[in-house]
């Protein structure tokens, strides 16, 4: 989409977090303080997208995703996110107790649903509003980002 304008999709994209009551931060740093590209952050009230990134848009349609999960389904998005934070805190080496097997596949599976729900709806804006010729790629990094989370949990690191 670089040779489109994306003025009409941030201004759309404005106005989903206005209407949601959220805060849009449309960053411009060439290298993010950590890997992650963008956040939605329901706690803070914020959505943040970090335009330094070739796929910046791509990004900014995954994070729409999550804000549409939270607004359209409160129950099931924070249900979805409750242990993200333990399960990253695993992956880190920082959980002092322990987490049984069992209860790592359940976070594992949560936070995959909520994600893939995020990819789908990514790929309905991305469709919407063409911001790539390539989809399908698209679709296939998405479903690498899903399953890297049952990497996470089978190495204990982040790949």
């Amino acid at each position: 989409m670089a040779a489109k304008d994306v003025n009409p999709y941030i201004d759309w994209v404005r106005g989903e977090c206005a209407r949601a009551g959220i805060r849009f931060i449309l960053g411009a740093e060439d290298k993010p303080r950590s890997p992650v590209y963008g956040t939605f952050d329901h706690e803070a009230r914020k959505l943040t997208v970090c335009a330094g990134d070739a796929h910046w848009l791509l990004t900014l349609a995954h994070e729409v995703g999550h804000l549409r999960q939270w607004v359209e389904r409160p129950q099931f998005y924070t249900s979805e996110t409750a242990d993200l934070g333990t399960f990253d805190n695993w992956v880190a080496g920082k959980t002092k107790r322990g987490l049984t097997a069992v209860r790592l596949r359940k976070i594992v599976r949560a936070i995959q649903r909520l994600e893939l729900d995020a990819e789908r709806r990514a790929v309905h804006i991305i469709r919407e509003w063409n911001l790539t010729d390539h989809v399908d790629k698209y679709i296939q990094n998405a479903n690498g980002y899903v399953w890297r989370y049952e990497v996470a949990r089978r190495l204990r690191k982040w790949v």
